[in-house]
């Protein structure tokens, strides 16, 4: 599953996947594989990005409530 959250977010900063991965001090290989759902990140990765884009984790989670229902709801 896409973190479609994360990608929200990046872009809406106008950040590539690598400026972001910079700002979390990890490497655009990693980043991205978490954006695309094949790591999930760490406790520490999640704490950087709310902090780097002023975020609680709730609303990460409301994005990741918008995707969900977006995509259930057609294109």
């Amino acid at each position: 599953m896409k973190r479609y959250n994360l990608k929200f977010w990046r872009m809406r900063q106008g950040m590539t996947q690598a400026q972001l991965a910079a700002k979390l001090s990890i490497s655009a290989g990693h980043y991205k594989a978490i954006e695309n759902g094949v790591y999930n990140p760490s406790r520490k990765i999640i704490d950087k990005f709310c902090e780097q884009f002023n975020l609680g984790e709730r609303d990460v989670e409301i994005v990741k409530t918008i995707n969900e229902l977006f995509k259930k709801g057609g294109k």
